[in-house]
């Protein structure tokens, strides 16, 4: 815009000779005034966390009157103009607004036809019919996604050739279906929200929109109108509008369409015009640009290659980086109006070492000092940390207001904390940074009950505190439970795999069934042999749409899914056979001994037994349970019942020194791993304590759990004073039937861990390795647009994702960006250099130059 401004005579007057035209004007401009808005937004969190300085803000995109100021005139062009822009003109009757809606080809509008829903999708089916049977082609809009697979399964099943097109797709796969559409190929294609601006396919000739009465801004009058105009390139051109009322927008919509024909009717008549339909354009007129210009890009590509190799085998003179500091000094002066401290490269904090004097050792005072940080009071900080007792306990790093900047723990606190001021953590880690340029005090508390007391002191105080540099534990239960939830009303309804367990309690409190199972693979399986054997989906789609006969076929089928849900196959399985439906009995049948088979057959009746007894259905219990997978982790699986009902299951693993499946020590050490997890559970304050927590396995000192269990809350709300159970249950009783449950899932999430230690057998086997490997690190070099070179060390343990082990090296001017064997070259040896734990392997992305 600036440029545009730009006066060449050198004048103090801009010149403002030159016009902004912008398409589609209701997208663009919300879309200028959200730019700087959503810039902020992700700035400020990244500022207040560290991760970049407070000067990125400055960065940013024009504000919309920022940019307004610097348009001097502007050409808005729309279809469906927005309130923003008509109010700009005067409105629509200003003669500044100008009523473009006569065509060359003399097409009018489409005329609207409201249709009740009753039967609607019969009726929809057979007049996309009626235009194949012309030569001509249709467009059906649906609210979601889903519906628009839905819908053009049943037009295809009823010999209509239908395909659809939603956000999942890329713009060329959208791009090869319109294309088929155009070329006859299709007859029909059903989409949501990417029917609208911009698409130009003359040979449609009806449009069809589901649920137009349905309040929204899918259903606004802009978007009807915008819907309504991919029928308006063809001389037949037909919208239909299914709902059974009209509403405001409908009314508004119509109202135009109608205002618009008679216009384009009279400037037919009075210039002897005749429609004819639009001229269906080239082969290439609905492909991406990248398809068309697919052989210039490669061509592109290859030039490109062939400059780059040149670039990298050349000699040629170093650039000189005292003339490009010196230029961006002079540029940020100009910017700012005035002199501005440049801040140091990313490069040169990795340089401080060689730059020492000889004997100088680097300290994290030096470190700060290049990053332009003052660090007077860094010393002050060492004595704190210096006079730490060399004992277990919690740390707090504290501002010089008091606040909490960040709480950890530590069973050396002297060794744990001095780490805070080593140079290498400040120079790599910008958080860490922030901390030791925040921090004013160091304070501890001793926990003489140990590591486990220092885990719940930790947890306690980062709940109360919340402090800004403080990150998640990664070991922490997970819920790993699935919700199918079933909702049904006057014959139409749904049943779906629920994302979110609050998504699934709001179902459940207006009156839908939900069915908890233990992961969502579990649900996800269920759903696939109920979809299989009484196409719930396409059921539930025709009820919602108005069919008659799938209203009836609904109340059926979700009697019989209810049914096998709860475990009552038999009973199941006698509905279907009573109807005839024999393939889908045959189907539960077979579902029902698999489920038997994994173990979870029994999962319905244990709800059912639990609410059946007297005493369970008021249990708050929670099960925890682990197996060993090997490699030093244990899987643990905590199964939480509440008034008798089994409300979730959640997953961790965790690290026991000495795990194995050896016999004589597999159960001591699963009984530690989940008093570990025990101990963990309920530090939070919000978290919900059970009345008992029951573990089968036999805890090697029940007294100190139990008091630790006491002192979290466990039982405070249960009169019979008992908190722990461990041990085998009683055979036969609804204890040990919660105690399998929790039991198989453990071993199954052991059995996927075991997968990945055959994996690691087999890479030790390939590469010639004398033992197992246990540690891997992934190696890669990036760039971004030939700057700012790093390299990363992604560390996994067991199969398992380390992150807090990840490490990321800035590479040296030295390294050209695009060379990634000098990049590998010199991380590698900075990662053998630095003082952290090597890895078994390391995993480098690249050819044999590597």
């Amino acid at each position: 815009l600036d440029y545009f401004s730009y006066s060449a005579d050198g004048g103090s007057e801009a010149r403002r000779d030159w016009l902004l035209v912008a398409d589609e004007s209701h997208v663009m401009l919300p879309q200028l005034r959200a730019m700087h808005g959503g810039d902020k937004s992700r700035k400020t969190a990244l500022v207040g966390a560290g991760y970049r300085l407070p000067s990125a803000l400055d960065n940013r995109p024009l504000m919309g009157e920022e940019f307004w100021q610097r348009v001097p005139q502007a050409l808005l062009v729309s279809a469906t103009p927005g309130d923003v822009e008509t109010g700009w003109v005067g409105g629509k009757d200003s003669d500044s607004m100008v009523d473009m809606v006569v065509r060359p080809s003399g097409v009018l509008d489409p005329p609207v036809h409201v249709i009740a829903k009753e039967n609607q999708l019969e009726a929809l089916a057979q007049r996309v019919s009626e235009r194949a049977l012309l030569g001509e082609r249709s467009l059906v809009c649906v609210l979601t996604k889903a519906d628009t697979e839905d819908l053009a399964m049943y037009l295809n099943a009823h010999g209509v050739r239908a395909d659809w097109v939603h956000s999942e797709l890329t713009a060329p796969q959208r791009a090869v279906k319109l294309s088929k559409l155009q070329k006859g190929e299709l007859d029909c294609i059903v989409g949501a929200q990417l029917l609208r601006e911009g698409l130009d396919l003359p040979s449609v000739s009806l449009v069809a929109i589901l649920d137009a009465d349905i309040p929204g801004f899918m259903r606004s009058a802009r978007s009807l109108m915008q819907m309504m105009g991919r029928a308006a390139r063809n001389k037949n051109g037909e919208c239909i509008l299914f709902a059974d009322s009209t509403t405001a927008a409908m009314k508004e919509a119509m109202a135009e369409v109608d205002r618009r024909r008679v216009k384009q009717h009279e400037y037919n008549v009075a210039n002897n015009m005749v429609p004819k339909t639009a001229t269906l354009g080239s082969s290439t007129s609905t492909l991406s640009l990248f398809e068309v210009m697919a052989d210039e890009i490669e061509s592109e590509k290859e030039k490109w290659a062939v400059e780059q190799s040149v670039a990298l085998t050349s000699d040629r003179a170093d650039v000189d980086t005292e003339a490009v500091e010196k230029a961006l000094q002079s540029w940020r002066k100009r910017r700012e109006g005035g002199r501005v401290r440049p801040g140091p490269k990313p490069s040169d904090a990795l340089k401080l070492a060689a730059e020492l004097e000889e004997g100088e050792k680097l300290r994290a005072e030096n470190v700060l000092d290049a990053y332009g940080i003052d660090a007077s009071h860094v010393e002050r900080l060492r004595g704190l940390s210096r006079d730490m007792p060399a004992k277990t306990g919690v740390y707090r790093w504290l501002d010089e207001a008091g606040n909490v900047l960040y709480v950890g723990k530590a069973k050396n606190l002297r060794s744990r904390t001095s780490h805070y001021l080593a140079p290498a953590l400040i120079q790599s880690s910008p958080r860490h940074r922030k901390l030791l340029a925040s921090a004013r005090m160091l304070d501890s508390v001793l926990t003489p009950g140990g590591e486990a007391d220092a885990l719940a002191l930790e947890a306690r105080l980062i709940q109360r505190e919340r402090p800004a540099l403080n990150i998640l534990l990664k070991d922490a239960p997970k819920p790993e439970s699935a919700r199918i939830v079933l909702t049904s009303k006057n014959g139409v309804g749904q049943i779906f795999v629920a994302k979110f367990q609050d998504e699934a309690q709001s179902e459940a409190s207006r009156g839908a069934r939900v069915w908890t199972l233990p992961t969502r693979e579990a649900a996800n399986r269920m759903m696939g042999v109920l979809e299989r054997a009484l196409d719930l989906r396409g059921v539930s789609f025709r009820s919602r749409f108005g069919e008659t006969a799938a209203v009836a076929r609904w109340q059926f089928v979700s009697e019989v899914a209810s049914l096998v849900l709860d475990a009552k196959y038999e009973e199941a399985i006698a509905m279907l056979e009573g109807r005839g439906d024999i393939p889908a009995a045959l189907e539960i049948r077979v579902s029902a001994q698999e489920e038997a088979e994994r173990g979870q057959g029994s999962r319905g009746s244990l709800a059912a037994l639990l609410q059946a007894d007297s005493l369970a259905k008021h249990w708050n219990i929670d099960v925890i349970a682990a197996a060993s997978s090997g490699a030093g982790v244990c899987a643990v699986k905590i199964i939480k019942v509440r008034e008798g009902v089994i409300v979730d299951v959640l997953g961790t693993s965790i690290e026991v020194p000495n795990a194995s499946a050896d016999d004589d020590i597999a159960d001591a050490t699963l009984a530690e791993a989940a008093q570990i997890v025990a101990e963990q559970m309920y530090t939070g304050e919000f978290v919900e304590r059970p009345d008992l927590v029951y573990i089968p396995h036999s805890v090697a000192e029940p007294l100190n759990l139990r008091s630790a269990l006491k002192t979290l809350g466990v039982g405070a709300k249960s009169a019979k004073g008992k908190v722990l159970h461990h041990g085998a249950a009683k055979e036969g009783t609804l204890l040990e039937a919660l105690a399998t449950m929790a039991l198989e899932n453990a071993d199954e999430s052991a059995r996927m861990t075991a997968t990945k230690s055959i994996a690691a057998v087999h890479l030790r086997d390939t590469i010639g390795l004398s033992e197992i490997p246990h540690s891997i690190e992934g190696v890669d070099v990036s760039h971004l647009a030939g700057t700012n070179a790093v390299c990363s060390f992604v560390r996994f343990e067991g199969g398992s994702a380390m992150p807090l082990k990840h490490k990321r090296y800035q590479l040296s001017d030295e390294v050209t960006p695009s060379d990634d064997y000098g990049g590998i070259a010199e991380s590698i040896g900075a990662r053998l250099a630095s003082k952290s734990a090597l890895p078994d392997v390391f995993l480098i992305d690249g050819g044999v130059g590597q």
